[in-house]
């Protein structure tokens, strides 16, 4: 049943205007499912898509922490992107600044460890001034090692 729900929630996103849809079949599942880390995930995404910061925040967190993914399944589409970068944002404009940071670092920790993932986290550090925390992930970013000195440098004024 878990993965019907996952079919029609993926087959759902290709189809224009279907977010009402989306809203009350998620929400059906999760009655039925209530820690699927996935489906918090993506009712996470659909209230963030409709303004809904703190109540996505919330479905963010509760996945976070107790949200649980039953590896047999196949991921819902799209939802790996969404389950990084969604949650940040979020976080960021509920002015859970702390939490936010502190998803995106767990996040990065973790085997995946997306370049995605650094930007977003390197773009929090310069707006906090963290510049030591902002240097220390440009030290391991690979793509850019050629324009290492300029991005350090942009680091520090942005910074500032």
């Amino acid at each position: 049943m878990l993965e019907a729900y996952y079919g029609m929630l993926s087959t759902l996103d290709a189809t224009p205007d279907a977010s009402d849809t989306q809203v009350a079949l998620v929400l059906e599942a999760i009655d039925t499912y209530p820690l699927d880390g996935q489906l918090l995930c993506a009712l996470g995404g659909y209230l963030s898509q409709r303004s809904m910061w703190e109540l996505a925040a919330r479905a963010y967190q509760t996945a976070s922490e107790f949200g649980q993914v039953n590896p047999e399944l196949p991921h819902l589409a799209r939802l790996s992107r969404r389950h990084h970068l969604v949650p940040g944002n979020v976080l960021l404009r509920t002015g859970l600044v702390a939490d936010a940071v502190s998803l995106l670092e767990r996040e990065f920790q973790a085997p995946s460890r997306s370049e995605w993932l650094r930007r977003q986290l390197l773009e929090v550090y310069v707006h906090q001034a963290r510049l030591d925390a902002a240097l220390t992930l440009l030290v391991g970013w690979p793509e850019h090692s050629a324009l290492r000195e300029t991005l350090r440098k942009a680091v520090r004024g942005a910074s500032l």
